[in-house]
């Protein structure tokens, strides 16, 4: 679809029927809104004789306009809606078809479910194609009776670009589609043919014809862009809860991902647009909500930081609303020290909480915040005696906590050495292993002073040698017995067959 936009062959025939007052116009400058919008309307009002070219019959007016902004050296790409339903089943369908199909939960009932949507999706298309054959004009809601002929709207189109564009080919599908087109300030700014306008988002979303969950901008065959937080307004309130899981969406895309800069500073640009928006209304949208959160929505491990009044965006109802970014996670002190952090002295705990593992005894957990954390600093190796805990190993969840001093062997076997050559060591614990509703210490080689390492080596490399040269002995050894038990069992049975062959002779 975007591959025919890209041809040459199909821009340059475009650009031949551009007029010279929008060709003259420096490609910077035609970035412009004023420049954008001058070549919408002239695109508008010769639609029917752009789509007359025999080349360009098989693309549609969204295409056309995208080649249009290409062959003038503007970067433009097709905004399409993808009719995804969302993941969530329906749960206000007016219809008791509807309910009865919801209330099913195995494989065949989602089938038939899906199968009866798309039959009424299709019959809903078809009358609504029929109404578009009878109807010369539509209002700009897609789902609106058929418009009177004598309306103002329709009048007021044709005073501006003739009847000719109303009966254009493919006019009333654009609703789903629009163009994009990157401004001379380095951000994308959408272009809609049936509202005529220029950079205004809210108009694409009114004009489409249901809700919509997956908005894909397709710059050409390897760059593609989710934008659907840009066209939808309930994006931080419902949309962004109704979608797949977003890192498997995001892999998904990553092959077609922007560049890192480009991607980052559009990613910028929705973000602005998304805080520029009013606060919610509701306390339900503000369950989960991306940008904003109330302190009673915190969950039990969770607080924010900083709280004071410079990080206040609004209030709801009397309570302060803090950016989201503010939420800063909570873990106990064991927690942090798998992190390699420990908890600064001195500080006071942010929450004290029931235990997680305390079912039967009432136990309480203390949690600290990040930012009561510092670095978690070992005893060094003192005359090759390695530092270790109450338990006799070292903890050795992150590399920071290795001692200093000291190495961490990993090679398979090395402790047997150690323990043979008298050298002190202590066994390096990784993390923990939860099976059968406990847990056990995972431990990935040893820990010894680092004067001992060349020392260890060489003699695991020695031990090592001598190991393969006892496994050959012992294979070299199975492999004798096994000729030996061959040899004897064929003599014996030679022997055997001798001896009857002669008692058979004397009978």
């Amino acid at each position: 679809m975007i591959d025919q936009c890209n041809e040459l062959l199909t821009q340059c025939l475009i650009l031949s029927l551009t007029p010279q007052s929008i060709c003259m116009i420096n490609s910077a400058e035609l970035c412009w809104e004023k420049n954008l919008n001058h070549a919408l309307r002239w695109f508008i009002a010769n639609i029917s004789s752009i789509e007359d070219v025999p080349c360009l019959k098989e693309l549609s007016t969204v295409q056309l306009l995208v080649t249009l902004y290409k062959s003038l050296g503007i970067r433009a790409r097709l905004v399409l809606v993808f009719p995804i339903s969302s993941i969530k089943a329906n749960k206000q369908s007016g219809s008791s078809k509807d309910k009865s199909l919801s209330q099913k939960s195995d494989f065949s009932s989602i089938v038939e479910e899906y199968q009866y949507n798309c039959a009424q999706k299709s019959n809903e298309k078809l009358k609504r194609k029929r109404k578009l054959s009878t109807s010369p004009y539509f209002e700009t809601s897609l789902s609106s009776s058929t418009a009177d002929e004598s309306s103002p709207k329709r009048q007021k189109f044709e005073d501006h670009f003739g009847s000719s564009v109303l009966n254009s080919r493919n006019f009333y599908d654009q609703y789903n589609s629009w163009v994009e087109v990157l401004l001379s300030n380095g951000k994308w700014r959408p272009i809609h043919i049936p509202s005529m306008s220029v950079g205004e988002p809210a108009l694409c979303e009114k004009h489409l014809q249901n809700e919509f969950f997956y908005v894909l901008a397709v710059e050409n065959s390897s760059l593609m862009s989710d934008v659907t937080p840009r066209y939808a307004s309930q994006w931080c309130t419902k949309i962004h809860k109704l979608r797949v899981d977003t890192s498997w969406w995001c892999e998904t895309l990553s092959p077609f991902s922007q560049p890192a800069v480009e991607a980052q500073q559009e990613s910028s640009d929705i973000k602005d647009q998304l805080l520029s928006a009013p606060l919610p209304t509701l306390l339900s949208h503000y369950k989960n909500h991306p940008l904003y959160v109330l302190k009673k929505h915190l969950l039990k491990y969770e607080a924010i930081y900083p709280d004071n009044k410079d990080y206040i965006l609004g209030h709801f109802k009397g309570e302060p609303v803090y950016s989201r970014s503010c939420v800063q996670p909570l873990h106990t002190r064991e927690a942090w020290l798998k992190q390699g952090l420990i908890i600064k002295p001195g500080e006071e705990p942010i929450k004290t909480v029931k235990s997680k593992h305390s079912e039967k005894e009432q136990r309480t957990s203390h949690l600290f915040g990040h930012w009561q954390t510092e670095q978690y600093v070992p005893p060094p190796v003192v005359d090759g005696q390695v530092p270790r805990n109450e338990y006799g190993n070292v903890e050795l969840f992150t590399p920071s906590m290795l001692p200093e001093g000291a190495v961490h062997i990993t090679e398979p076997g090395i402790s047997k050495v150690a323990q043979k050559l008298n050298i002190d060591y202590a066994p390096a614990m990784k993390g923990w292993e939860f099976t059968k509703g406990s847990c056990y210490p995972i431990f990935d080689g040893i820990v010894v002073a680092s004067e001992y390492q060349e020392i260890l080596l060489e003699a695991l490399q020695q031990h090592q040698q001598i190991s393969i040269e006892k496994d050959i002995k012992k294979h070299q050894r199975v492999i004798l017995d096994r000729w030996a038990k061959l040899t004897n069992s064929l003599l014996i049975q030679e022997r055997v067959k001798q001896r009857y062959k002669q008692s058979n002779n004397y009978s």
